[in-house]
């Protein structure tokens, strides 16, 4: 039994208010003096306090097993003696948030920007402590929200600042995922083998590496189109993949030129004139083969369609691979056609720097991935 003669705690609060926590209905509205234990005294205004995680905490996303990492929360109701945080019902709504315009290079020209987001999670505990365990990936800014019903009014408190950052692989990581070896050295080229760099406007956070040119090119391989995935932005084994699928398109649209210059009108134009020019000097037509890309040419040549073949080939094919069929100073046909052959074959050139369209992607770009370490 409880000696009320025993002097208790103070009630210092200036206008008398009724509180309920949910369950008990509790009177605090004596007159300052001793409050019995099982009242509740207000003695400011009560408020949904933080105690795990706090504002300006980081929580990393495992580089070994990309997931959004689980939170344990824990808040409680400050401002109401006695705490009535234990027996009460604690409402949340979370999501993790992200937009690109916090990161370096994050917004293009015209202002738009990448945005990220986990699925929205809700739920109720009794006692404030919960964990957060999403499903889906994103990293950014969690946006939580913790309500309790108290006296018949609703109190609510957000929690900001908690963000979820990226980590970086190591490079021994990276090339344990490759199938493509070339694509190391794209990697290189297009992110110094980075997934994430630092945002000052996130608090200095590990945030998505995005492409220099405000192009929304993000990752390790500067994915731009199509668009990444959010997987592709968080987890840098997707990005890799996907930065091999990019290289191997470019490896078929580069195996496919040749035929596409052979079947060119352009070219049988060529191959015309050439004959035309043997007849004038009583010389007999040849027939003319134009050879695919050796293995070589070929890598080289998807390298140089990962950057892009901006620019019109010397056959009015509307890209400019690597390569193109060689010609001469008056626009003819170079061929190789050893005596008393009735084949000539063409030859393919590199395409020279000064022929490139300039503030179009790199046009040393292939010099350039070479240049990076195997």
């Amino acid at each position: 039994m409880v000696d009320f003669r025993r002097p208790g705690p103070v009630c210092s609060y200036g206008n008398p208010v009724d509180i309920d926590d949910g369950t008990l209905s509790r009177c605090a509205s004596q007159l300052p003096g001793i409050l019995q234990p099982d009242l509740f005294c207000l003695n400011a205004k009560p408020e949904i306090r933080f105690d795990r995680p706090v504002s300006g905490q980081t929580f990393q996303i495992d580089a070994s097993d990309p997931a959004t990492p689980r939170i344990r929360v824990e808040a409680r109701i400050a401002g109401v003696y006695p705490d009535p945080s234990s027996r009460a019902e604690f409402g949340w709504r979370a999501q993790v948030r992200f937009d690109s315009s916090d990161c370096p290079n994050g917004e293009k020209i015209s202002g738009d920007s990448r945005t990220t987001a986990t699925e929205v999670l809700q739920g109720s505990s009794q006692g404030g402590v919960f964990t957060l365990d999403f499903q889906s990936l994103s990293g950014g800014e969690l946006d939580l929200s913790v309500f309790v019903q108290l006296s018949g009014r609703q109190i609510t408190g957000t929690l900001t600042g908690v963000r979820i950052e990226g980590a970086n692989p190591t490079a021994a990581d990276i090339k344990g995922v490759l199938s493509e070896k070339i694509v190391w050295r794209i990697i290189q080229q297009e992110s110094r083998a980075k997934q994430f760099i630092r945002a000052p406007d996130a608090g200095g956070a590990l945030y998505p590496y995005f492409s220099e040119d405000h192009l929304l090119g993000v990752g390790l391989g500067q994915i731009t189109n199509p668009p990444p995935t959010t997987e592709e932005m968080w987890d840098w084994k997707q990005n890799v993949k996907a930065a091999e699928r990019k290289y191997r398109a470019g490896k078929g649209s580069a195996q496919r030129y040749p035929q596409h210059c052979r079947d060119s009108a352009r070219f049988k134009d060529l191959v015309k004139d050439l004959n035309d020019r043997r007849r004038a000097t009583a010389l007999p037509p040849v027939q003319v083969e134009l050879p695919d890309f050796t293995t070589t040419q070929l890598e080289r040549a998807a390298v140089r369609a990962y950057n892009g073949c901006a620019g019109r080939d010397n056959l009015g094919h509307s890209y400019l691979h690597e390569y193109r069929v060689a010609l001469d100073a008056n626009g003819r046909l170079v061929v190789d056609l050893p005596p008393g052959a009735t084949t000539a074959t063409a030859t393919w050139e590199v395409v020279p720097l000064r022929d490139r369209p300039s503030g179009i992607g790199d046009p040393d770009y292939v010099n350039h991935v070479y240049a990076q370490p195997a």
